[in-house]
């Protein structure tokens, strides 16, 4: 049987019919929140952020009023600027006085590198070199075991 090809497609597309309104908003808001610097500049940026999405209205949090100022004067650009970019149907800009929390970079955990004691791996050689006969094989699969072994310990009931 053959394998239909397709081209692969975007997630968003792929999903967009199969949420809720209301995940879905959130969703594309989070994505404006993502590029929103690129949207009303470096600095309004850092101090702003949209939070929601009112009946075509984009809800902007401001942390001082004089922020919220500035995005009240560039509403129409930014409101255009995000309705062109994702088709919200935003129509305006509402900015609100509110408190800003810094955006937390998750940094990517380390793999835990596993490294068994000599002592381990000597006790496991022991077993290993009665049943196997090469010696490199047999050292090979004894660190192996003693990796597991630290690795994923047996639970004491």
């Amino acid at each position: 049987m053959a394998r239909r090809r397709s081209r692969p497609e975007l997630l968003r597309g792929l999903l967009s019919g199969r949420l809720p309104p209301g995940l879905s908003t959130a969703l594309s808001i989070s994505e404006v929140d993502k590029e929103w610097s690129s949207i009303v500049g470096t600095v309004l940026g850092r101090k702003s952020r949209p939070v929601s999405l009112d009946r075509g209205t984009l809800v902007v949090a401001c942390e001082s009023p004089g922020v919220a100022k500035m995005i009240s004067m560039k509403a129409g650009t930014v409101a255009s600027s995000v309705e062109k970019r994702w088709h919200l149907g935003v129509k305006s800009v509402r900015a609100v006085v509110a408190r800003i929390e810094a955006k937390r970079e998750i940094p990517e955990p380390e793999p835990a590198r596993v490294i068994p004691s000599e002592r381990s791996v000597k006790a496991c050689l022991n077993y290993t070199s009665d049943k196997i006969d090469r010696e490199d094989v047999a050292e090979a699969l004894a660190r192996l075991m003693a990796t597991y072994m630290k690795r994923f310990p047996k639970k004491e009931e």
